[in-house]
């Protein structure tokens, strides 16, 4: 409830701005009065001796004999690493499409970018990290389209990396992914409002909030455009608003193809 207090502030400050709109679902937990501890139940039940509640996690599966990497993984390129730690070969092919890696079944398996899995048929996203290597789940996305074989070995791969594997719907931007993108967001269309600098920003993220990037930090790690074109593909599939991209980094990602000579 006070989370759900604070939410609708923030949204009545920013005169009611789309992107800040409050949980409908939030409210209906406060409304029946489940406010978590102090309550004894909200999104989960803490009556003494209640269940845990625990995370989807796949079986068990055999993991592919090798991997095509074409191109870079972006932010995920320590998976490269990883995977050949692990004793799977891994082919590399120079196309520049940065997060892709081809599965023996002739699937992709590919770094949430925004874009849905039943768009392109037999392939799975995986959700972003903040450190592949001590990542300890990973969540991972099909669609209807995506072969079975193709989930299976996508499963078997990051299992033999030594993490667990959570199967979640077909959800553009993923879990991890389109959060942080939401929040690099903010954080450049709180510096150029003028409300704060980028160094007070991660300071105050990461102190006052116990992230462990500040929002700059996390934007300078994941490389140019990450946040901007999460957000813009998902403001494509969902034009409410919502996820559309500030005016800020917009700016932010086009100065950056400026200086890069691309258009």
């Amino acid at each position: 409830d006070v989370n759900e207090s604070v939410t609708h502030s923030v949204w009545q400050s920013f005169f009611q701005d789309v992107r800040f709109t409050p949980s409908l679902a939030q409210r209906r937990l406060v409304e029946s009065g489940r406010l978590g501890r102090k309550s004894g139940r909200g999104w989960y039940d803490h009556a003494e001796g209640a269940e845990r509640p625990e995370p989807h996690t796949a079986d068990k599966e055999q993991p592919p004999a090798y991997v095509v990497a074409e191109g870079g993984l972006g932010p995920a390129a320590e998976l490269l690493t990883l995977i050949r730690e692990a004793g799977i070969e891994v082919r590399t092919e120079e196309e520049d499409h940065g997060t892709r890696l081809v599965l023996p079944s002739g699937g992709d398996l590919v770094l949430a970018d925004g874009q849905t899995s039943s768009e392109f048929g037999d392939v799975v996203y995986f959700d972003l990290a903040l450190d592949y290597r001590a990542a300890t789940r990973i969540a991972l996305s099909a669609s209807q389209d995506t072969a079975p074989r193709t989930l299976a070995e996508a499963i078997g791969l990051f299992q033999a990396l030594g993490k667990q594997v959570s199967v979640i719907g077909d959800v553009p931007g993923m879990i991890v992914a389109r959060t942080v993108a939401r929040i690099i967001d903010l954080a450049h269309d709180a510096v150029a409002k003028g409300v704060a600098t980028e160094e007070d920003v991660d300071t105050a993220m990461r102190l006052g909030v116990n992230y462990p990037l500040g929002p700059f930090e996390w934007d300078r790690r994941l490389g140019r455009d990450f946040a901007f074109d999460i957000l813009d593909e998902m403001h494509e599939r969902d034009p409410s608003g919502r996820y559309a991209p500030s005016l800020a980094l917009y700016r932010h990602a086009y100065a950056n193809d400026r200086r890069e000579g691309t258009s």
